[in-house]
């Protein structure tokens, strides 16, 4: 029952969440259905004995700078939300299962990161979830996700696959992350990287140039 309770809250804070940044999109309503999907994708949060490869690749291309930070769909563990503080000073993180405080959204930050959620996610939920990562930041989103569709195995549903333990898990092809971020940020960039991933820098405002600088071609 008080499982219930604390998710009850959580979804229903999530229906509007404060924000200073302003943007002509209009928000899609939270439906009640959409619970399913987020509790879902909480099985495939995985362990790892540091920071996700995404992670190491902005660290190493120096493209986290000092600031307040979110880390938007953590998963259990906290390597990508300490890794993520050492460089901006500030990180917090948020997970509708694992950390699910409302309070950090609706927040604007400096920046923000998601690593491997949006592909866990089926079409209605991720397009939520774009859009409340979107009015939590004034500055840069880093979103990540997977591309590694030979490693995927499953059912087809909607644009991606239902694995054998019941969760959703969706491959993106070139260039789609990219035209996703688009209907949420008004500027998006690809950043050069490792094979099995892809990451994509989103804002409301022009990219600086040492963001431009890693951008793929």
């Amino acid at each position: 029952m008080a499982l219930q309770m604390v998710q009850k809250d959580l979804f229903s804070m999530c229906e509007a969440p404060k924000t200073t940044v302003t943007t002509k999109r209009q928000k899609p309503a939270f439906k009640e259905e959409l619970k399913t999907d987020f509790t879902t994708s909480a099985k495939t949060a995985i362990f790892r004995n540091g920071p996700s490869a995404p992670i190491k690749t902005l660290i190493e291309k120096g493209l986290l700078g000092e600031g307040s930070a979110l880390n938007y769909g953590k998963g259990k563990y906290d390597h990508d939300t300490n890794a993520i503080a050492k460089l901006t000073g500030h990180c917090v993180g948020y997970d509708y299962t694992y950390s699910p405080c409302t309070d950090v959204l609706g927040t604007s930050y400096d920046y923000l990161y998601s690593g491997y959620c949006v592909n866990t996610l089926p079409i209605e939920a991720r397009q939520y979830v774009w859009a409340q990562m979107a009015s939590c930041v004034r500055g840069i989103a880093f979103v990540a996700a997977r591309t590694d569709g030979k490693n995927i195995h499953g059912t087809p549903s909607e644009d991606g696959v239902v694995t054998k333990i019941g969760t959703f898990q969706k491959a993106y092809q070139k260039n789609e992350l990219k035209e996703e971020a688009l209907e949420h940020f008004d500027y998006v960039v690809e950043i050069k990287g490792k094979s099995g991933f892809s990451i994509v820098a989103c804002s409301h405002s022009e990219l600086p140039e040492h963001i431009l600088a890693h951008a793929k071609k």
